[in-house]
């Protein structure tokens, strides 16, 4: 805590009144785009369970999706 400074433990304090109590379902949903929800859907078809994020499906959920597709594409 001492190498915190007053400013990262007010807004740690605030997101622990915000987010503390809040249900796990609930959390996930505030916290997870659609990048998550597409390799968790690949992950549950997959038979280790498991998925890579590709960075275009992150990009994919951004504003300026296709500016940032075209970049990593360049």
């Amino acid at each position: 805590m001492e190498r915190l400074s007053h400013a990262d433990v007010s807004c740690l304090d605030q997101a622990i009144q915000r987010y503390g109590n809040m249900p796990f379902n609930e959390r996930t949903e505030l916290s997870h785009d659609a990048a998550w929800k597409e390799a968790w859907k690949v992950a549950a078809e997959d038979e280790i369970g498991q998925s890579r994020m590709p960075i275009k499906s992150i990009a994919g959920t951004l504003a300026n999706a296709q500016e940032i597709v075209a970049h990593l594409d360049a």
